[in-house]
């Protein structure tokens, strides 16, 4: 009797149980828990999935069904065979009627994956973490991957910053600026799914920005900015998300460095570019500053406006006197003239001196940023003081009331006494007007007048004029003449030498006197 064929079909059973507590139901319900890998030939189940036995036709006369699992040994067919273990199971099973007729036996191999697939992501791109927060770059991008050893992964699910929807998400996703709080959970190829995961992060695209600041005296003139020898540069930089990472510089179009502490200016003319760099890697772009380096004091110029003489260090002059200072600078400019203890703000300044006497005054300049120019002193002695002549003779006068008589042989010199600057000249008139200067001693034996009236004075040389002084001398040559007189009343008064003169003649009485006498 030939053995009757019987043809079972292996049936899977799903449960209708929530997937995942943590996983939208929508998601999971997009998977029937049985897979199919057509390349690998091999199918893929999770815990939801059951299996029964039964014909392929309404086999009437059917008696038994026998099954055996993982090469055990065969059983009684009585229910739905389920599997609670990963991994690699094979199901064999055949069936028997009445009359012992038994079908060929059928094999099924079947994965049984009960494990989640687990997802890791990984920023390409700068990023910054800094213990607490995570920071990435505005042009980082986020891949996400997953592992599963099994029925593999099928997707990988993603929400984003708190919203409802869920989408599938794609490699190399770029974010806006601010701060993201993603969620994401990979499922594998039979409907396992990773509890959500949660990444939290803030993106920064904004660059920092730095500012410039210059320790030392500055000045801006002409659209230039000066600093004074000694002056240096400093750096800082703000970054309110990612952080500033560093700073960088360059003088001159040299070489790019990192700051770290001032910067010493020494050219004559320095080009500075800085700009800031924060933890993500967003750069400033270049920032420039163009400083000059005044290291050179101001000029001071001084001038004497009058009459002065300098002598022994000291300037001899009259009122009026005056010393005009000016500041000037070619740099940063002239700011201001130091006068004895005090800076003033003036370039120019005229000091007069009116005052009679000794006066100290010291000069000194400044300019914008601070370099000075050495100080200068002078001592100021306004005289006002005028010189003293002196008549000396080589034979003394005698002196008869206003009048000085000299003898012959005589000569008169002039010499004249100042305590300041000294004398220029000494000069003389005999009208009170018209005065010449003196080159020498006057022998009083070449006048043609026996009375003369002098008039003289001495001039310093600040021109000081000394009031005129005169003399009123008489010069004599010969003795007086003398003659003895008959003193008698009714006789004229003749002397004697006169009536000797005159014998031949008649002598009359005084009121009698000759016509000849009249």
């Amino acid at each position: 009797m030939k053995m009757k064929q019987y043809f079972l079909y292996l049936s899977i059973l799903m449960s209708s149980s929530v997937f995942s507590e943590n996983i939208d139901r929508a998601i999971l319900d997009q998977y029937p828990g049985l897979y199919f890998d057509v390349q690998s030939n091999l199918y893929f189940i999770n815990d939801k999935i059951s299996f029964s036995i039964h014909p392929d036709k309404n086999e009437k006369y059917l008696d038994n069904v026998q099954y055996s699992v993982d090469n055990g040994p065969y059983k009684n067919y009585s229910g739905n065979i389920k599997f609670d273990k990963d991994g690699f199971h094979i199901v064999r099973f055949k069936a028997v009627d009445p009359v012992l007729n038994w079908s060929p036996t059928q094999n099924f191999r079947i994965y049984v994956d009960l494990t989640h697939p687990t997802s890791s992501s990984e920023w390409f791109g700068k990023t910054y973490a800094n213990g607490v927060d995570l920071f990435v770059s505005g042009e980082a991008k986020l891949q996400l991957s997953a592992q599963d050893n099994l029925s593999g992964v099928s997707k990988i699910v993603w929400s984003q910053d708190n919203t409802s929807g869920i989408n599938t998400f794609q490699d190399g996703k770029s974010f806006k600026e601010g701060v993201h709080a993603i969620k994401i959970a990979a499922v594998d190829n039979v409907g396992n799914a990773e509890d959500w995961k949660q990444l939290n992060f803030t993106v920064d695209s904004t660059p920092p920005q730095s500012t410039v600041n210059i320790r030392g005296n500055t000045f801006a003139r002409n659209a230039k900015s000066f600093i004074d020898k000694g002056s240096y540069v400093s750096l800082k930089a703000h970054d309110e998300i990612s952080g500033v990472n560093r700073i960088e510089y360059r003088i001159n179009n040299g070489p790019v460095k990192t700051f770290q502490h001032k910067i010493p200016i020494d050219n004559k003319i320095s080009k500075i570019e800085y700009r800031s760099i924060d933890n993500v890697d967003n750069k400033e772009s270049w920032k420039s500053l163009e400083v000059f380096l005044d290291s050179t004091p101001p000029k001071l110029a001084i001038e004497n406006k009058g009459n002065y003489k300098q002598i022994a260090g000291k300037i001899y002059a009259r009122s009026g006197f005056a010393i005009v200072a000016n500041v000037s600078d070619d740099d940063s400019g002239a700011k201001s003239l130091f006068v004895n203890n005090s800076f003033e703000n003036v370039t120019h300044k005229e000091i007069t001196f009116n005052q009679p006497g000794e006066h100290s005054i010291y000069l000194g300049a400044e300019d914008q940023v601070g370099n000075t120019a050495n100080s200068v002193s002078y001592t100021v002695v306004i005289d006002e003081e005028t010189p003293q002549t002196i008549l000396n003779t080589s034979n003394d006068f005698v002196q008869k009331g206003d009048t000085f008589i000299s003898s012959l042989p005589n000569k008169i010199d002039f010499t004249a006494n100042d305590k300041g600057v000294g004398i220029a000249y000494i000069e003389l008139s005999y009208n009170g007007k018209d005065f010449h200067k003196i080159q020498g001693p006057i022998d009083l034996a070449t006048w043609t007048e026996d009375s003369r009236t002098i008039h003289f004075r001495s001039m310093d040389k600040l021109g000081n004029l000394e009031p005129v002084q005169k003399m009123h001398i008489n010069v004599r040559n010969k003795g007086p003449i003398v003659d003895l007189y008959v003193e008698k009343d009714d006789m004229p008064k003749v002397s004697l030498s006169e009536l000797i003169k005159n014998k031949n003649k008649m002598r009359l009485p005084a009121s009698k006197k000759p016509a000849a006498d009249k």
